[in-house]
Order: structure tokens, then C-alpha cells, then sequence
């Protein structure tokens, strides 16, 4: 492992032997089915972060069994940010918020209008399209348009988007965004596309 840190080589390792569910960068209700990977899936521990602090406070939390979590005796684990009051508020109020299902609900109706505007950009400049709720992943025609220089068009119109992996673009919009404003956004992402084929 790079740097031989011990603490990279643990998780990495609990990863490849699938003890711990990789989380870092799913949102808390974005995704559909946030509170479970399903019982093919099952695993012991979940690291949970960002999201969980709503956007106000740094927050993170590994969630398991009480098994599982006994083994961590008080004292033997440390942390920098541990024990904030406000953080600890912040990250229950989070989890409230989603013990309805609203969010969740509301993620599913809106990605699947989502998922249907991308798709429809598909041969114009759209090669694929992933997505899992209000989250998506959409491919581009390398030939066309890089990644980074479609967020950066996007960004002249007044949408944030993530590039990766070259030609992907990250699509992660809030979960109170309004209908009108998804259409909106993938009006935008469009008018880039139909523009880099000028």
C-alpha cells in the first residue's frame, strides 16, 4: 500500500475481504435505499460522513452492530473532532429527518425524471447514463467534449458539476431541488452538448 500507513492498509484490506462498505461519497437519501446494501450485500460496518452533518458540521460515524462495536473499550480510540455537542445535534437531527422515508421517496420519484432527461441526450453527445436516485453519472462522447470542460461550460451556465475519469460527468443535485429546476439543469447540460457539436 502507498506509504505503508497501517491505517490505509486496515481499510483497504477490510474493503477487499468485504467487512466494510465503502460510503464516502453517497449522500444520505440520495440514493434510494440508503439504510441498507440488501441481504446479498450485507455488511458489518458503515462509515458514514459529510451528508451527516446536513452541510453546517464536519461529521462522520461508523454505524454497526453492538457486537461488532464492543470491541472499541473507552480510551482505546481517539479523535480530533469527537465529542462536539454541536456536531452530535446536527448529525441526530440529519438522521431524523430521514427516518420518514421522504427524502428517500422524494430522491426515487425526481431520479427517475432525471435519469429519463439524460437519456434523452443520449447520440447527442451523451454516450451512457448511471444513476441511482438523484445521483448520476453520465458518459460523454470523448471525441466531443472532455469532462472537465463540460463542467466548465456547465459552470458559464450557471450549473456545478463534477468531472471524473475524463469524459464522466458527476451530477449530484440537492435533494429539494424542484422539478422545474431539473429540467432545467439538463436543458443546460443540452445546450453544452449541442454547442461542443457547433
Amino acid at each position: 500500500m502507498p506509504g505503508g500507513d497501517r491505517s490505509t492498509c486496515a481499510a483497504a484490506a477490510a474493503v477487499r475481504h468485504r467487512r466494510l462498505h465503502p460510503r464516502w461519497r453517497q449522500r444520505l437519501g440520495r440514493r434510494v435505499h440508503d439504510h441498507g446494501a440488501g441481504p446479498q450485500r450485507a455488511r458489518h460496518i458503515y462509515i458514514l460522513g459529510k451528508a451527516l452533518g446536513g452541510g453546517i458540521v464536519p461529521v462522520s460515524a461508523v454505524v454497526s452492530r453492538h457486537d461488532v462495536l464492543s470491541v472499541i473499550r473507552p480510551g482505546s480510540h481517539g479523535s480530533t473532532f469527537g465529542g462536539n455537542p454541536l456536531a452530535a445535534a446536527v448529525g441526530h437531527a440529519v438522521v431524523g429527518l430521514l427516518r420518514s422515508g421522504e427524502y428517500q421517496a422524494r430522491a426515487a420519484a425526481l431520479g427517475e425524471r432525471l435519469r429519463g432527461r439524460l437519456e434523452d441526450l443520449t447520440g447527442r453527445g451523451v454516450v451512457a447514463v448511471r444513476s441511482r436516485g438523484l445521483w448520476a453519472g453520465v458518459d460523454l462522447d470523448p471525441a466531443l467534449i472532455t469532462g472537465r470542460d463540460a463542467c466548465m461550460r456547465l459552470l458559464d451556465h450557471g450549473v456545478l458539476a463534477k468531472d471524473t475519469h475524463g469524459s464522466t460527468l458527476r451530477l449530484a443535485p440537492p435533494l429539494v431541488i424542484e422539478p422545474d429546476q431539473l429540467d432545467w439543469m439538463c436543458d443546460r447540460l443540452g445546450e453544452v452538448l449541442a454547442q461542443a457539436r457547433a
